[in-house]
C-alpha cells in the first residue's frame, strides 16, 4: 500500500500544475486589462485634446451637445462597437443601449465618453468571461483525467471510468458554489457593473474638480489596477476550485470513499487549513468552501485519497461495473495511459461554450397609473388604509396606532410625491405603522425568495405625537432639518430614497417583486449602497451653482443631515422641493437633475 507521503507528493504536484494553468491565463487577462487601460487613456487625451482650455473641461463644457459632424463621427463609432459586440460575448443589454444611443438626437459630450469608457469595459469582460470558461475548463479536464491516472497508478490497477464532453464540463464550470450563491461568470458580470459606476463616478468628480487629464487618466488607472487584482484573485480562487472538484469526480470514479485534507504547511497557511490538516472525511460529504478545497481565496491546501491497510487492493479488485480491472504499473507515463485508458480527446483543450452574456431581463416597471387629482381625506382609518392600497398602489397596508389626523397625513403625502413622480406608484408593496423611537419613518429594500420587495414605515409613536411639531420646530431652528419642513415632509423624504432604489433596479432591468438574481440584487444593491446616482446628482449640482462641497454651505443651503451622506442629501431635496412651500435654490436644483436622470432611465 502507498504511503500518505506517496499521496501527499503526487497530489500536491498535481494540484501545483492546475494553480499554474491559473497563473498562466491570468497572464494573458492582465495583458487584456493593460490594453483597456491604453486604449481609455486615448480616447481621454483625444476627449481633453478636443475640449480642454487650459488643460482642464468644465462640467458645463461637458455637459455641451456634440456638433452635427461630432455626432456623425460618434454613431460610426458607436455602429463598430454594436458590430464587434456580435462578435463577442459581449452582454446584451449593452448592445441595446448603444443601439439607442446611436438613434438619439443629441448627445452630450460627456455621454460621448461615458459610452467609450464603458465600452472598453464591456470588451473586456466578454474577453474574461470567454478566456476565464477556457482556462477553468482546461483545469477541470485536465485534473480529472490526471487525477485519475495517478490514483490508479498508486494502487497499481484501474477500472473503467466515465469520460467527459463538453456539456459536462459545461455544466460544472456554471453551478454556483460561493456563499452568495453565485459561479464566475456571473462574478465577472457583477464585477464589470460596478467597475463602470465607479469609473463615471470618478469622472463627473474629476470633470467637478477642473482636474486636467492626467490627473482624470491616473485616477482611472488606479481603479482599474483595482479591478485587475480582483480579477487575479478571481482566476486563483476558482482555479483552485476547478482543480479540487476534478480530484473529488475522479475520486468517485475510482472507487475512492475517504479523502485526507492536506495543508500546505508554512507562515502563509491559513488557521481554518491548519484546523482542517488531516481530517479524513467521506467523500460523499465533500463540500468545497466548509471541509474541502479551496477553504478561502487564495487556497493552497489539497486532499488525498485515503485507505486502511489493504482497502485499496480490495475496491479495485470489485472492478467496475462489469467486474473488468486492467493492471496500471507505477511507471507507466500519463501519455501511455491516456492512449489506453482514455477518450481520444483527453489531452485535447475542451470545447466549452461562451458564457451567455446575460439577456436583457424582460421586467420593467409597469406604466404609471394615475394618483387621483385631488386628495380627499379618509373619514376612518380603515378607509385610509384601503386609499392605500387602491389609489396609491400598495398591496398592503396597516395603520394601526395611527390616529385619523396622522393617516391622512401619510397619504397627503404620498399623493404629493405621486403625483410629481407617478412611476414610483407600485415600487413599496407595504407600509406599516410601527411603534418605535428609531425613527419618524423609513424607506426599505428586502431581498427575499429570490425578490426585491420595498416598503415604508411610520413611527406611531412619533407622527401621532403631539410634540412632533415642536421637534420639527426645533430641529428646523438648529439647521437640523430643511427650512419649511413639516410632518409630511419627513415623510416625503423617503420618497426621496425609494427613487433612487427605484433607480438602481431599473437600469438593470429590474423592479420590485419579479424574480431577480442573486448576482443582480448584489449589483443594485451596491449602487444603493455607493450612492451611484446621489453622488452625482449632488456634485452636479453644487457645481452648476457654484457651492463649495462644504458641510458648513450644505447645512446652510439644505440641511445639517444632508451632510451624513449622498443618499440623505438627495432625500433632503426632495423632501423640501415637494413638501415645502418655498424651497431654495439647491433643492431645486438637484431635483431639476433627478428629473432628467429619471427622464433617461424611463421613471418620468
Amino acid at each position: 500500500m502507498r504511503s500518505a507521503d506517496y499521496w501527499s507528493r503526487r497530489m500536491d504536484q498535481l494540484n501545483e500544475s492546475m494553480l499554474d494553468k491559473g497563473e498562466d491565463y491570468i497572464k494573458t487577462q492582465n495583458a487584456e486589462y493593460d490594453k483597456a487601460m491604453a486604449r481609455i487613456k486615448k480616447e481621454t487625451e483625444a476627449w481633453y485634446g478636443r475640449l480642454a482650455k487650459n488643460n482642464g473641461v468644465s462640467m458645463a463644457e461637458a455637459r455641451k451637445l456634440l456638433t452635427n459632424n461630432e455626432l456623425k463621427e460618434f454613431r460610426w463609432t458607436v455602429d463598430e462597437y454594436i458590430k464587434a459586440g456580435r462578435e463577442n460575448a459581449v452582454d446584451q443589454r449593452w448592445l441595446k443601449q448603444l443601439e439607442n444611443a446611436s438613434a438619439k438626437a443629441h448627445i452630450t459630450r460627456l455621454e460621448e465618453l461615458q459610452t467609450k469608457l464603458q465600452q472598453e469595459v464591456e470588451v473586456l469582460a466578454g474577453k474574461r468571461q470567454k478566456g476565464s470558461a477556457g482556462a477553468l475548463g482546461g483545469i477541470y479536464k485536465d485534473g480529472y483525467y490526471k487525477g485519475i491516472y495517478e490514483v490508479q497508478r498508486g494502487i497499481g490497477k484501474g477500472v473503467p471510468f466515465a469520460g467527459l464532453d463538453s456539456r459536462q464540463i459545461d455544466k460544472v464550470l456554471s453551478k454556483p458554489w460561493a456563499p452568495d450563491g453565485s459561479n464566475f461568470s456571473a462574478r465577472i458580470w457583477r464585477d464589470r457593473d460596478k467597475l463602470v459606476a465607479e469609473l463615471q463616478t470618478i469622472m463627473t468628480q474629476d470633470l467637478i474638480r477642473g482636474e486636467p487629464s492626467d490627473k482624470l487618466i491616473n485616477d482611472f488607472a488606479k481603479r482599474m489596477g483595482v479591478s485587475k487584482r480582483a480579477a487575479e484573485t478571481l482566476i486563483r480562487t476558482e482555479a483552485a476550485y476547478f482543480s479540487g472538484q476534478s480530484r473529488l469526480d475522479g475520486y468517485q470514479q475510482t472507487g475512492v470513499e475517504r479523502y485526507q485534507f492536506i495543508a500546505t504547511l508554512d507562515s502563509r497557511t491559513s488557521q481554518e487549513c491548519r484546523g482542517m490538516d488531516s481530517e479524513i472525511l467521506p467523500v460523499s460529504e465533500a463540500q468545497a468552501g466548509r471541509n474541502y478545497p479551496p477553504l478561502h481565496v487564495r487556497c493552497r491546501s489539497t486532499t488525498i485519497p485515503y485507505y486502511e491497510d489493504g482497502e485499496e487492493g480490495e475496491r479495485t479488485a470489485r472492478g467496475g461495473a462489469d467486474g473488468k480491472t486492467y493492471s496500471v504499473p507505477g511507471n507507466m507515463s500519463y501519455e501511455d495511459w491516456t492512449a489506453q485508458h482514455a477518450p481520444k480527446d483527453a489531452t485535447e483543450p475542451p470545447s466549452t461554450d461562451d458564457p451567455q452574456p446575460q439577456e436583457p431581463p424582460k421586467v420593467i416597471p409597469a406604466e404609471p397609473q394615475q394618483v387621483p387629482q385631488a386628495f380627499v381625506p379618509a373619514k376612518t382609518i380603515r378607509a385610509a388604509e384601503q386609499a392605500a392600497i387602491k389609489d396609491y398602489g400598495f398591496d398592503a397596508a396597516d395603520y394601526s396606532g395611527l390616529d385619523l389626523e396622522s393617516v391622512n397625513s401619510v397619504n397627503r403625502a404620498m399623493h404629493k410625491a405621486m403625483s410629481d413622480f407617478p412611476a414610483i406608484k407600485g415600487f413599496a408593496k407595504q407600509i406599516k405603522a410601527v411603534d418605535t423611537e428609531d425613527f419618524v419613518a423609513q424607506a426599505s429594500l428586502a431581498y427575499t425568495d429570490g425578490k426585491v420587495a420595498a416598503s415604508l414605515q411610520v413611527s406611531s409613536r412619533y407622527y401621532k405625537s403631539s410634540e412632533i411639531d415642536d421637534i420639527i420646530k426645533a430641529s428646523v431652528e438648529a439647521k437640523h432639518w430643511p427650512v419649511g419642513s413639516t410632518r409630511e415632509s419627513l415623510f416625503i423624504h423617503e420618497f426621496g430614497h425609494l427613487l433612487e432604489y427605484s433607480h438602481a433596479m431599473r437600469v438593470m432591468g429590474a423592479w420590485t417583486g419579479v424574480a431577480l438574481s442573486v448576482d443582480d440584487a448584489q449589483v443594485i444593491w451596491s449602487r444603493v449602497q455607493k450612492g451611484v446616482l446621489s453622488q452625482a446628482i449632488m456634485l452636479e449640482a453644487l457645481e452648476s451653482l457654484g457651492i463649495a462641497n462644504l458641510p458648513k454651505n450644505i447645512t446652510d443651503e439644505l440641511s445639517g443631515y444632508a451632510n451624513k451622506n449622498s443618499k440623505e442629501f438627495l432625500a433632503e431635496a426632495f423632501a423640501e422641493v415637494v413638501g415645502t412651500e418655498k424651497p431654495r435654490r439647491l433643492s431645486v436644483e438637484v431635483i431639476n437633475i433627478l428629473r432628467r436622470k429619471l427622464k433617461e432611465a424611463g421613471l418620468l
